[in-house]
């Protein structure tokens, strides 16, 4: 299962201006970098670190030309270049240029949740840098730090802690993107019931406290659950 809606339909949904604003995006020169920078992590997967450090250049040059005056596109786009840069870092054994660039990726959301509203969505994936910081710790052996994440991530999946701190001071839970999510008006009614059962049927905790789990199995060896 997945535990949230893609956040390009999400955004459409919400209303005119979310409409206006994915169309514009997807036109952009903001579309060309991230789709470089999809390139460079699929270049990732494959471990050709050289032609993927070639992809997150053009991505970074293509990102130059609309920073300044666009800076909900470029913390869209930052949000996954600093990540795949963490990757990146991460292959080559970098491991705290991997912890910057995560938290440097963290810092963009931070930016773009909040503002505009319909960019609200993109706060879901707060929780994939606690996985990311997380598999960083595993790879240095940190297992009590391996430990704390995978607290954490139960925690903000059960509601008791926030994906992430907004630009303004302001803590976003699960529970109050999937309240904004129900409100959208333009949602169909079959869509607004899939998304019901996404979001009411109480799986998140276990699908994303098992995911997390996983990082705790390593080379046939089960390290002790907390």
């Amino acid at each position: 299962m997945e535990d949230f809606p893609p956040w390009e339909f999400l955004v459409m949904k919400g209303g005119r201006e979310g409409d206006s604003w994915i169309q514009a995006y997807l036109e952009s020169d903001a579309a060309k970098a991230r789709a470089a920078v999809d390139e460079a992590v699929q270049l990732l997967h494959g471990r050709r670190l050289a032609e993927a450090g070639e992809a997150l250049s053009r991505a970074r040059e293509g990102m130059a030309t609309f920073e300044q005056e666009r800076p909900d596109w470029a913390g869209v786009v930052g949000r996954w270049y600093f990540t795949a840069a963490a990757y990146e870092s991460f292959l080559r054994g970098q491991h705290q240029a991997a912890w910057n660039d995560v938290s440097r990726a963290r810092d963009c959301l931070r930016e773009v949740v909040g503002f505009l509203p319909f960019l609200l969505p993109l706060a879901h994936h707060g929780v994939e840098f606690f996985f990311l910081e997380a598999r960083i710790a595993r790879a240095q052996r940190r297992w009590e730090v391996v430990k704390s994440f995978y607290r954490t991530i139960c925690a903000l999946a059960a509601g008791r802690d926030p994906l992430l701190i907004d630009r303004r001071g302001k803590p976003i839970y699960y529970s109050t993107l999937d309240s904004y999510v129900l409100s959208l008006p333009s949602l169909t009614i079959p869509e607004r019931r899939s998304l019901e059962h996404i979001l009411k049927h109480g799986l998140r905790a276990e699908y994303l406290c098992g995911k997390a789990r996983q990082l705790y199995e390593l080379d046939d060896i089960l390290i002790p659950y907390p």
